[in-house]
């Protein structure tokens, strides 16, 4: 940090800077602790930036904007911003839970390739409303990514608004450039800003999140490519996930949603609830038996599977009976009418109707047959308990008189 900078904090504004939280490609970020002991998140920018250039007056007075939005429930509130010396110096809300990636981080150490759904889709949902309400007001981030969604009590707020930008200012004179990966492909080639820029970063920002996983690859190459043709890594994702967010990252800016963050989201989730969550089985599993298919107590379940035994053998041998027995006429009847092409039809149009034919009577005989075994074993066990139960009833000195 500037020497000036530090100095201007500790005795003008009276804050201790207590900690280096982290370093990026705009600024630093610190740790501040006020006299009574209020906590805030300090950053300053790495570069002097020019006051007098348009884009950036501009810019500062997007800042004042952003004061009055401190109240929002998923935007962190900007408590205060000075030029010292040409660095710019904004002091923010302190996260009281770090931020998605660590979060990230955290479940990924327990095993889990990244956030549980139940818990991202509601984290999700928060920045997606924070993004519409910038928008609302003619605010883009320009970097929204895993870190700079930070956690508040178990909340959600839209963090590192340092690379905001006023819609319609000039991207050329911008002291940042977003996150390669993240930012959608005519940002860093054509240095174009988009409406659409912000929700393309968030279905990024999900797939990390969701998956573990980089969006678009690792290497710088292998980004470039995937973002041009449109190929994000979604391997994870379930069939409705992936169809919405690989909407979200269509390379053209006019194939992406245009209804806004929230509505991607809602229509995200809404496909995760339907049809392509896993299919509904349209039967019973094979283990569960239909109650037809139940045996009636007492019922013989080998007298059953007997009878069905028969039928069935009576119903492929009379289907073989029936083919021969009215496929070969077909053949013949086919051959005079029509040639070979005629026999060849009519043996298959007889086979099949002397097929069909054939099994239903086969499959008849044969349930009869089954049914007539089945009562001779009837009678004959019955034939057997009568005669035991004679025999019990006989006295012993009834056997000498027989």
């Amino acid at each position: 940090m500037d020497a000036v900078v530090q100095a201007f904090l500790e005795n003008e504004q009276r804050l201790r800077l207590v900690k280096r939280l982290g370093r990026g490609g705009f600024g630093e970020v610190w740790q501040a602790e006020s006299p009574s002991g209020v906590r805030s998140a300090v950053k300053v920018s790495l570069d002097p930036i020019d006051g007098e250039n348009p884009a950036v007056k501009k810019e500062l007075q997007n800042l004042d904007l952003v004061k009055t939005f401190s109240g929002h429930p998923h935007i962190v509130g900007l408590l205060d911003y000075w030029l010292v010396t040409g660095f710019l110096v904004t002091r923010w809300e302190s996260a009281t839970d770090g931020n998605l990636l660590d979060m990230l981080e955290r479940n990924r150490s327990a095993g889990q390739p990244g956030i549980p759904l139940k818990q991202l889709r509601k984290w999700i949902a928060e920045a997606a409303d924070g993004l519409d309400f910038l928008h609302a007001n003619g605010i883009y981030h320009r970097d929204i990514k895993p870190e700079n969604l930070l956690l508040f009590h178990g909340h959600v707020k839209i963090g590192d608004l340092g690379l905001m930008k006023l819609a319609g200012a000039s991207t050329a004179s911008h002291s940042g450039s977003g996150t390669f990966g993240y930012l959608p492909p005519e940002a860093w080639e054509e240095h174009r800003l988009t409406s659409t820029a912000d929700l393309y970063s968030l279905a990024a920002t999900y797939v990390k999140l969701r998956t573990g996983r980089e969006p678009f690859g690792t290497s710088p190459v292998e980004i470039a490519d995937r973002q041009m043709r449109g190929r994000p890594v979604l391997a994870r994702l379930t069939e409705g996930e992936a169809k919405w967010v690989r909407r979200a990252l269509a390379p053209r800016p006019e194939d992406r949603p245009q209804e806004g963050a929230a509505a991607w989201v809602q229509a995200m989730y809404k496909a995760l609830r339907g049809p392509s969550r896993g299919p509904s089985p349209a039967s019973p599993p094979p283990d569960t038996a239909t109650p037809s298919a139940m045996p009636k107590p007492g019922e013989d379940v080998s007298a059953r599977n007997q009878t069905s035994d028969y039928a069935i053998v009576g119903g492929i041998g009379g289907a073989i009976a029936g083919a021969e027995t009215v496929g070969i006429p077909g053949a013949i009847l086919g051959t005079i009418l029509g040639g070979i092409p005629g026999a060849i039809l009519g043996a298959i149009l007889g086979g099949i109707a002397g097929a069909i034919l054939g099994a239903i009577l086969g499959a008849i005989s044969g349930a009869i047959d089954a049914a007539g075994r089945k009562k001779a074993k009837r009678e004959s066990v019955s034939s057997k308990w009568g005669a035991g139960l004679h025999a019990s009833q006989v006295r012993p000195g009834d056997q000498s008189r027989s």
